[in-house]
């Protein structure tokens, strides 16, 4: 049995070699731990797929440039929302490239987690736990997504840009803030969304990508953090 104790502030979601199911949970000083087996009346919060189910297949709605994953998962819970949630299931997509480029891991240099880089008091507003689970993420950032294209009635440059910037940017302007960020964002969906996969829209900002490091503490448990652990010997890096 092998329990995996993922340390301070940055929560990864890693591949393990097996295909048997991985828990998770917040142990009592609020780390989140992995594990291959449950801990009680602990919360699941995910369970690891069998390997083998993640090839996509072509997308149903676009040609070269086809706005998918490479994980079959993601698109069939892209689809899933979009219907839900009455969206374009090609602008969906195009927030998700955008934001995360399909990473169901990237954290960006002010909080923003997972697919659609949800800031956590966003993800709290809609219920979630786990940002890396990527239906969890989906889910919420889908329902963002269509809540400010309720606000502004539509108006797809405008659901971006808060979706960008903030409501207060947006309401501030009345329209698309002048930030080159915001501005470069909102082309750069726009344009997704209209197949110009290869147009040059400038500049969008990417998560950050964090280094994991993995070790054995004195206690025989694999320890996973993202700030190097010194004096300590075995040391890998897991994920970079």
């Amino acid at each position: 049995m092998i329990r995996i104790l993922l340390l301070l502030g940055i929560i990864i979601t890693l591949t393990f070699p097996c295909s048997g199911e991985i828990y998770t949970y917040r142990d009592k000083n609020g780390h989140l731990v992995l594990t291959d087996a449950p801990q009680g009346k602990h919360r699941v919060h995910r369970k690891r797929h069998p390997a083998g189910k993640t090839k996509s297949k072509e997308s149903k709605h676009h040609g070269t440039h086809a706005l998918v994953s490479k994980d079959h998962e993601i698109n069939r819970l892209v689809e899933k929302y979009a219907v839900l949630y009455d969206l374009d299931e090609r602008l969906l997509h195009a927030v998700i490239r955008t934001e995360s480029d399909y990473d169901s891991t990237a954290v960006s240099r002010k909080g923003a987690m997972g697919l659609m880089q949800l800031m956590p008091d966003t993800g709290k507003q809609y219920g979630v736990e786990d940002f890396f689970d990527p239906e969890e993420n989906i889910r919420a950032g889908a329902k963002h997504l269509k809540s400010l294209l309720d606000r502004y009635f539509g108006d797809t440059r405008m659901a971006l840009a808060a979706y960008n910037a903030g409501i207060t940017a947006v309401d501030r302007y009345n329209g698309v803030p002048p930030f080159q960020e915001t501005q470069n964002y909102v082309s750069r969906i726009i344009s997704l969304v209209n197949g110009e996969d290869n147009v040059n829209s400038g500049t969008v900002s990417r998560p950050q990508r964090t280094t994991i490091y993995r070790y054995k503490d004195a206690n025989g448990r694999i320890c996973l953090t993202n700030i190097y652990p010194g004096n300590v010997a075995g040391v890998q890096v897991v994920h970079q």
